[in-house]
């Protein structure tokens, strides 16, 4: 459940004046009820869900996903907003011409039909697809980033190639980044030649030993790094350990840790394990954010 604030005099003035306007009356006698506020407050908590609370939801692979809705899209992104999201984890990859390009998979088999790796394709190309479900175009990262303008923080999940990634192009991410004021909020994941390029700009997920040692030598670590276990594996210890270095602990609670006959079930005792050790920010497919919704945080 969730836990209702007590009633102050600010509360009061407002059920007042929403209960009574005196231009229509002769008389004006108003009788304040607090069990009967307590009541309206209560249910408007109720309404909203632990995602508005102190857990912090992120969405996996772009935003919301289903059977209609493709990753990595508007209309991912639109539901996440809808479903109280925090942040959006984006998939990011270069193009042959060197656009970043807001998609998961190497190539495009999935959603678009077509065998084609995008590393292959021109931005030209590639923005002549349409997807089943949807009929949408893939997003350059910049348009990802307008679609989220104010209502989404971003996780960036940076995709390596064969090639190492040239600077122009980190050098491009970053200001898009800075463009949509994304940077100084953003979380980051993903190649290791893009988290060099990132340090110290944004929080990079890193490992416990790297962190603790970088603390050890006067960093700041809190504004600079996280931990991003997968959820079905992180311990009560490992939590611990992490929230006492000063930084986010963010378990991944994702669809493929788990066995398909097992996914809702296990998921459930992996997130009431961690949210019991302190948790309170998990990136997660959204097949998942029903159950952050009962509890008391």
């Amino acid at each position: 459940m969730v836990t209702v604030q007590p009633m102050n005099e600010s509360h009061e003035r407002q059920f007042h004046n929403a209960a009574y306007d005196g231009k229509n009356s002769t008389e004006s006698v108003i009788v304040i009820v607090r069990p009967f506020v307590y009541t309206l407050l209560l249910f408007w908590s109720l309404s909203h869900s632990a995602v508005a609370q102190s857990i912090h939801l992120i969405a996996h692979r772009g935003g919301v996903v289903s059977e209609d809705i493709i990753e990595n899209n508007r209309g991912a992104i639109e539901a996440a907003v809808d479903r109280g999201y925090w942040m959006a984890e984006v998939d990011v990859r270069r193009t042959k011409d060197g656009v970043s390009v807001a998609h998961h998979d190497a190539d495009f088999r999935r959603y678009y039909g077509d065998p084609r790796r995008l590393a292959d394709m021109t931005w030209k190309e590639i923005s002549a697809l349409r997807s089943t479900p949807g009929n949408e175009a893939p997003l350059r990262l910049a348009d990802y980033l307008e679609i989220c303008d104010g209502r989404l923080r971003i996780m960036l999940d940076i995709k390596g190639g064969k090639e190492p990634l040239p600077q122009t192009y980190l050098q491009e991410i970053e200001r898009v980044m800075v463009q949509h004021r994304q940077l100084d909020s953003a979380y980051m994941i993903g190649v290791e030649e893009a988290k060099q390029f990132f340090a110290g700009k944004l929080r990079i997920s890193s490992s416990y030993e790297t962190i603790q040692a970088k603390k050890k030598r006067g960093q700041d670590v809190q504004s600079r790094y996280f931990l991003f276990p997968r959820g079905r594996l992180a311990s009560a210890q490992e939590i611990e350990r992490g929230l006492a270095l000063g930084v986010a602990v963010v378990p991944s609670i994702n669809t493929f840790h788990y066995p398909r006959a097992d996914r809702l079930s296990a998921a459930r005792r992996d997130i009431d394990r961690l949210l019991k050790a302190g948790v309170t920010e998990f990136q997660i497919d959204s097949v998942y954010d029903s159950m952050f919704g009962d509890r008391d945080h």
